[in-house]
């Protein structure tokens, strides 16, 4: 047994959190290929607005061109979408006050619609930055889904894109040395955790948050990001290490590093078994 230091951890829905955020296409996703369409969005509430990011949809599409670069893969909700990047999450909290205009195109297919984008939009970007994190980090897809997305803009078949890989997860590897970080659905909410291997050490991570008005760890542990819609509520996170195929928890937590800047404490756990650090979930 032995104790480590745990100091700043740095990767706002994306948190975003990121990659930080522009969410553009809505694909509906089944066993079949589906087709490029825009959510309806209602009118609601900033909180409603900023918690809607417990509900995304738990399929990370993978970037062919659709969006530009460096995003790799994204995920995009009713309220918002968050995109990936080697070097960040971005988290693009959106409220519509209006709904666009539907109109086809009389001389396209069916299945193509251009849409009137004049519409009132309040919005607002959160960025988690990897400050410090390996340049050349892995960031891949895991558990593939069989739906696929197509993609049909404009008249030109050449600019069309179909098969597109959706994916239940994503996984950064060795985004520090020692250190993973995957995001993936659990219970239908976006959840990500970190896995601190034995020769990986949990102060080399940190997480910054640009775009936020104010980030603080309230009285339960919780992780607040005040924007200006509205406040995202990331929960406590578990710390845990498994032996034997038992989980031993380990008592910690979220650790603010300045205003925009957080990190983990933690106590004691045994320096040769992975860390464990899930957030975005409650146990």
């Amino acid at each position: 047994m032995s104790t480590r230091r745990i100091g700043t951890v740095g990767v706002i829905w994306g948190i975003i959190l990121f990659c930080l955020l522009c969410f553009g296409l809505t694909c509906s996703r089944s066993d079949k290929e589906s087709v490029e369409d825009e959510s309806k969005l209602a009118d609601t509430t900033k909180s409603q607005v900023v918690q809607a990011y417990g509900k995304l949809p738990l399929s990370f599409t993978e970037n062919r061109g659709q969006m530009a670069e460096p995003v790799r893969f994204y995920i995009r909700g009713p309220r918002g979408t968050v995109y990936y990047t080697p070097e960040e999450v971005v988290y693009d909290v959106v409220e519509k006050t209006a709904e666009p205009k539907r109109t086809k195109l009389p001389e396209e297919r069916d299945e193509i619609v251009s849409s009137d984008t004049t519409f009132r939009r309040k919005g607002v970007v959160v960025r988690m930055r990897f400050l410090g994190a390996n340049s050349s980090v892995v960031l891949e897809g895991i558990d593939e889904l069989e739906g696929k997305v197509n993609i049909f803009r404009g008249k030109d078949p050449s600019q069309w894109k179909t098969g597109i890989r959706t994916f239940r997860g994503i996984i950064y590897r060795d985004l520090y040395p020692g250190v993973d970080l995957m995001y993936h659905g659990q219970d239908g909410r976006l959840t990500h955790r970190l896995t601190i291997e034995p020769e990986g050490e949990v102060r080399d991570v940190v997480f910054r948050y640009e775009g936020a008005d104010q980030i603080e760890v309230d009285a339960s542990g919780n992780l607040r990001i005040k924007t200006a819609l509205g406040t995202i509520t990331e929960p406590k996170p578990y710390l845990y290490q498994e032996k034997a195929g038992k989980k031993i928890k380990v008592e910690g937590g979220y650790r603010t590093l300045g205003r925009d800047a957080v990190g983990f404490s933690a106590k004691k756990y045994q320096g040769n078994l992975p860390l464990i650090i899930s957030m975005g979930v409650d146990h």
